[in-house]
């Protein structure tokens, strides 16, 4: 919400339950953590992702992104956390309004594999600020994320510039990112949505004359089917 309050809806009784404490500016997005079905991140303009137990509504874990410092030692714009994905296996990532993609990988299942642990953490540790990784990946505010094949992500900007990441977490518990590809949008000017299924990427925004428009690409880049502006 723009007031940064964080909540979820029950759909079958229509109750509506808020977390105690809220962002300090706005909240742009929420998101369930996979097979922790008491759990939520939020990420807000504040530049602070939130981890929350929603059933009590109180926070477990916050991670602030810090801010860009250009050459020179000026600062780009805030880190206002525009969007957010978690994988199936527990990867967060988050796109920022200055353009970085911040990849918090302690929640990620395989890595509690490979280092030993027998039993699953009874915590979430995907705010970890020791095991995540900060990256400039755009020129602008990335604005939409999505995961699919458990570790590989889609990302636009504001723009439309689309990329493709394979994202690893190699056996000595580093960060490996891979781009498998980039390209522009065609008629989508302004992004405002992406969802990804097992064959393509859909992507949703306005023309430059402001109106909503669909496009459709398969996953292997090629650009599928345009849907006529509504």
């Amino acid at each position: 919400m723009d007031s940064g309050a964080v909540g979820i809806i029950d759909l079958a009784t229509k109750a509506v339950t808020r977390m105690r404490t809220k962002h300090e500016s706005i909240c742009g997005s929420v998101k369930f953590i996979p097979d922790r079905p008491r759990e939520l991140v939020s990420g807000g303009y504040d530049t602070t992702l939130l981890h929350f137990d929603y059933h009590e509504g109180k926070i477990l874990s916050t991670r602030k992104i810090p801010p860009f410092e250009a050459m020179g030692g000026m600062a780009l714009s805030p880190p206002f956390v525009t969007s957010t994905a978690i994988s199936s296996r527990g990867i967060i990532v988050a796109g920022t309004a200055d353009g970085r993609l911040y990849i918090g990988y302690g929640g990620y299942k395989a890595l509690q594999s490979k280092i030993g642990k027998k039993k699953r953490s009874r915590k979430w540790e995907g705010l970890n600020e020791d095991q995540d990784l900060i990256l400039k990946k755009a020129e602008g505010p990335i604005v939409a994320l999505a995961f699919d094949d458990s570790d590989v992500l889609t990302m636009s900007t504001l723009l439309g510039v689309m990329s493709r990441y394979e994202i690893e977490v190699d056996n000595e518990g580093s960060v490996i990112v891979d781009q498998l590809w980039e390209e522009g949008t065609k008629s989508v000017k302004k992004v405002n949505a992406l969802v990804v299924d097992d064959k393509r990427v859909i992507v949703g925004g306005l023309t430059a004359e402001g109106k909503g428009v669909v496009e459709i690409w398969n996953r292997e880049i090629n650009y599928d089917i345009p849907i006529p502006p509504l």
